[in-house]
């Protein structure tokens, strides 16, 4: 296939940047259950090449100031991504000043002219084809510069430029203005107060997570100037972040030029941090639902299980375990054609973790679905014969840990993965070594039990769910 990119005759001759990207999918649509396997490999070792992740080949730089650089090189696409993770995020936000964080690292990327409530906003540097955007979540800030590799240079000045920013009264009171009117729907206020109940229902009410209080009208009202910058002072510090430059480069000069952008940035003492403790929620599931329009025909399930703080040496097995959860969630829409589709999502974090069930299904048929799915999850919780999807989940995990992409963005993923987590930089080969050899019987069959911890919170959108279930016990789930 040959492509020819041309530019229009309005274009800007000052854009000097052309993108294009295709993206091509394969899809395993064969059930797990149609698979023909041999059951006895489940018993023998995954037979491996031998695998070196590209990851291995950064370059880690500590600079005088404390702050860590980590320099990836690549020979694929001339293009180039500079990222900055502080270390700091929603969980560092004073109780009564809700949004801090996200408002804080808005303004950074938009100078407080497109300021959104959601969690990233972003805008272009037009005069090198360059875009900037950011990102907060529970742990860490992230501002990242992304465009042509040839531009690396001036995407680092333009990084440091902006992280070290300051703040404008004038421009935060008429972002004010547009949030009041935002925050009036009601819709986005239930939202924000079911996010909250939520996070009460999975991590227990006195734990860190759930004391993070939904925006208001009232909190944002307590951001001010002075807040914003000190909260700037507080955590975005050098000694607090960790830059990642992945792409087309010379690493010996794009060294040169973070040396001479961030290291008169002066090093003060790290913000305070407390070990984030695992869940304190009472065992037993908690319901609840949201009632939106009754026309609809469709209705969200969510199901939420918390998972242990971090990443642990159980990693690997969750990873599996996840897939083979996929398998038996799949099936509700292969046999009961009650919805386009049930996912499972696994999302570790530096405090509690999360295993979540979720989909869109017929409202009608919703009773039936959540039948389903804790029939599943009774059963796994119980050890069943899970020895054919097993084999294949196994296969899978192991085939998307060998396969390497050359993804700039993706590349810079994986790193602030690792960064996020503070784990080697050889860690996706360790966690492939566990992947590859044969369990035990006793170790296999509890697979799927450490995909929880705890029961979790079940929400229908429409009507609250009547259920029960408690993932590591056995016991009889009705609806």
């Amino acid at each position: 296939m040959t492509v020819f990119v041309k530019a229009g005759p309005d274009a800007n001759e000052s854009y000097d940047r052309a993108e294009l990207s295709a993206v091509v999918q394969v899809f395993d649509h064969a059930p797990s259950w149609k698979i023909p396997v041999d059951l006895d490999e489940a018993d023998r070792d995954l037979k491996l090449p031998p695998h070196r992740s590209r990851l291995r080949n950064a370059k880690t730089i500590q600079l005088e100031n404390g702050m860590k650089v980590i320099l990836l090189p690549s020979s694929s696409f001339p293009l180039a991504i500079t990222r900055l993770l502080v270390h700091s995020g929603r969980i560092d936000e004073p109780g009564d000043k809700a949004g801090l964080a996200r408002l804080a690292t808005a303004f950074l990327s938009s100078g407080g002219a497109k300021v959104r409530l959601d969690s990233a906003s972003s805008f272009s540097f037009s005069h090198v084809g360059a875009s900037f955007f950011t990102d907060v979540d529970m742990h860490a800030i992230t501002a990242s510069a992304e465009g042509q590799s040839r531009f690396v240079d001036i995407m680092i000045h333009n990084l440091e430029k902006t992280v070290r920013g300051r703040y404008s009264a004038m421009l935060l009171a008429r972002f004010h203005e547009t949030v009041q009117k935002e925050l009036d729907d009601p819709d986005i206020e239930r939202t924000w107060r079911n996010e909250v109940r939520a996070r009460q229902a999975v991590y227990g009410a006195d734990h860190p997570y759930a004391r993070q209080p939904s925006i208001t009208v009232r909190s944002l009202r307590r951001v001010d100037v002075d807040a914003l910058s000190d909260f700037h002072k507080r955590h975005f510090r050098p000694n607090n972040s960790t830059l990642i430059i992945t792409g087309q480069f010379d690493p010996t000069l794009v060294e040169k030029h973070v040396r001479f952008s961030f290291e008169d940035w002066k090093k003060r003492d790290k913000p305070p941090t407390s070990p984030i403790a695992p869940t304190s929620r009472k065992p037993g599931a908690v319901y609840f639902g949201l009632a939106y329009d009754k026309r609809q025909v469709q209705n969200q399930i969510l199901a939420v299980f918390a998972t242990p703080p971090g990443i642990d040496e159980n990693y690997p097995v969750r990873l599996v375990a996840t897939k083979i959860l996929e398998f038996r969630m799949a099936a509700i829409r292969e046999r009961l054609a009650a919805s386009y589709g049930i996912h499972v999502s696994h999302q570790p974090s530096v405090g509690p973790g999360t295993l979540a069930i979720y989909g869109a299904v017929d409202s009608e048929r919703k009773g039936q679905v959540l039948a389903r799915i804790l029939n599943e999850l009774t059963r796994l919780a119980a050890g069943g014969d899970i020895q054919h999807e097993f084999i294949i989940a196994r296969r899978r995990v192991a085939r998307s840990l060998l396969v390497e992409t050359t993804s700039t963005r993706e590349v810079a993923r994986q790193l602030q993965f690792l960064v996020k987590h503070d784990l080697p930089l050889d860690f996706w080969d360790r966690v492939l070594q566990r992947v590859g050899p044969a369990p035990t019987r006793r170790r296999q069959t509890p697979v799927c039990r450490r995909t929880g911890q705890r029961a979790g919170d079940h929400s229908v959108d429409g009507q609250a769910g009547r259920c029960r279930t408690s993932l590591p016990r056995r016991r009889h789930h009705r609806v």
